[in-house]
């Protein structure tokens, strides 16, 4: 008896068919999850983000009489959706140290970096900033800074004094004023370098000084220094005085 081609054949065929469709299908869906993931990505659907909300990012301050330290108080807020840790905090002086409680911060938590800036000799309109970095590396740092004017209350002109080699150890004078004679006590001028001489002298005004230095020879060049040390209110001073031979 003859067969045709298209007997039991023809069933397997279609039958591999169907079945070589429904297995693609599923790679086809996968496929398009990809895609479809890959455009979110590039239109800017992201995962959970943390931000730092700062009450103030500037803090002035007018320094008061015998007042040595100001601390500036900066405080935050996490507003994002996710954790955020502070991965640095660095000042731009030495005289500006910022503490802060702990590194990280959970969402709708707040916190607070505290910098203290020490006076030192220093007078007049003083600037000094803190960078605080994060560990989200598409933000930028947090410029904070501490702007702090500070009166003066002894004023010492020059601050340098300088003598010629083979000049001779003859006197130069500074002069000293002291803006509120009643809240200084305790004048002094400390000289560390042997190589100098120096005192004090008052004058017929009480809030006038001078400071006599001298070197003991000006054969050598020489660099040194001395201070004018006093107590203002209940707050140690000092002040610098350079020295040099040339």
């Amino acid at each position: 008896m003859r067969t045709s081609g298209k007997g039991t054949s023809g069933t397997p065929d279609a039958g591999a068919a169907r079945l070589g469709r429904d297995a693609c299908a599923p790679r086809t869906r996968l496929g398009l999850v990809a895609l479809v993931s890959a455009c979110c990505v590039l239109v800017g659907v992201s995962p959970l983000s943390a931000a730092l909300e700062w009450e103030s990012r500037r803090i002035q301050h007018v320094a008061t009489p015998g007042e040595s330290a100001f601390e500036g108080v900066f405080v935050f807020r996490n507003a994002g959706e996710a954790a955020v840790a502070i991965s640095s905090v660095t000042s731009s002086c030495g005289c500006t140290v910022p503490a802060l409680e702990k590194r990280v911060y959970a969402p709708g938590e707040s916190g607070r970096i505290v910098a203290k800036f020490t006076y030192g000799d220093r007078v007049g309109r003083q600037v000094k900033t803190v960078n605080v970095q994060t560990d989200d590396p598409g933000t930028a740092a947090a410029v904070l800074t501490l702007e702090v004017a500070i009166p003066e209350t002894i004023a010492m002109r020059p601050r340098f004094l300088i003598w010629k080699r083979g000049e001779g150890a003859v006197e130069k004078t500074v002069s000293v004023r002291i803006q509120n004679p009643d809240a200084v006590k305790d004048l002094a001028v400390r000289v560390p370098d042997e190589r100098f001489s120096a005192r004090l002298e008052p004058t017929d005004l009480p809030e006038e000084f001078t400071i006599v230095v001298a070197p003991r020879d000006t054969e050598t060049v020489t660099n040194a220094s001395l201070q004018l040390t006093a107590t203002v209110g209940d707050a140690p001073q000092r002040l610098t005085l350079f020295l040099g031979v040339r």
